[in-house]
């Protein structure tokens, strides 16, 4: 009797160390990390806001900076919408405007700006997405129906309310390349000062005129060019966090 006990409290071990093993060989991956656009190696994220940081007031800013953008007026804050589960702002084209005083950029020669946004340009003309307290570069014209990117820097088709995502980059102090949604369109040196001091996300830094009517998900300012390896893994993630479709 007591050798049929014996067997049995063998074999039931067995049978749990085999158990055991089944379940570690089945064990699924962990899963792999979310992409993070702030933290790719080699690619210094000076800024990082995505909509998710907006809280109404303040629009928080996860880059190495941590330079928050705001407005003093609550009036002339942007409102949110939800696209693909992500807090969005919406610019109404009127009084809405960010602004952070205190923002520098020191690397303006080698900069690239990513954001993912949709305009909505009935009835607008000569606006602009952002500007800085000196140079109120990056102003967004509109003439017979043709989108510029700066008077005399394009012609660039920009379509009414479809997400896009849209790099500008400033190689050297004399040249720059405009992206939309992956594809360079041209590039010119009127760009390459893209920000130093001072940053406004819609409108002229100076007295807040021309503001813009867009949607905007997300800003990324990095303090060197991408690579166009880079500037892909970047792309796919704004488009898969947005639903933005492909061109």
């Amino acid at each position: 009797m007591r050798l049929i006990l014996l067997i049995l409290l063998v074999a039931l071990n067995c049978d749990a160390q085999y158990l055991q093993h089944r379940r570690k060989a089945f064990r699924p991956a962990a899963a792999a990390p979310a992409f993070n656009p702030s933290t790719i190696t080699g690619y210094p994220c000076n800024d990082w806001w995505p909509g998710d940081n907006y809280d109404g007031t303040t629009w928080a800013n996860s880059g190495s900076s941590g330079i928050s953008l705001t407005n003093l007026n609550a009036t002339h804050r942007p409102s949110t919408t939800t696209v693909n589960g992500h807090t969005v702002l919406v610019f109404d084209g009127t009084d809405d405007t960010l602004k952070a005083a205190l923002w520098s950029n020191t690397s303006v020669a080698g900069t690239e700006m990513v954001m993912a946004v949709a305009f909505d340009w009935t009835g607008l003309t000569a606006r602009r997405i952002w500007s800085d307290k000196t140079s109120i570069n990056c102003r967004l014209n509109v003439t017979t129906g043709v989108m510029y990117w700066r008077a005399g820097n394009g012609p660039l088709l920009i379509p009414t309310n479809l997400w896009m995502v849209v790099n500008l980059t400033a190689s050297t102090a004399s040249a720059g390349a405009i992206y939309t949604n992956n594809v360079q369109y041209f590039s010119s040196g009127a760009l390459a000062a893209l920000l130093t001091d001072g940053i406004q996300i819609s409108g002229r830094y100076s007295d807040d005129l021309e503001p813009t009517a867009m949607r905007l998900g997300e800003v990324i300012i990095y303090n060197t060019n991408l690579s166009t390896a880079v500037r892909t893994q970047v792309y796919d993630y704004l488009t898969n966090k947005y639903s933005i479709p492909a061109p």
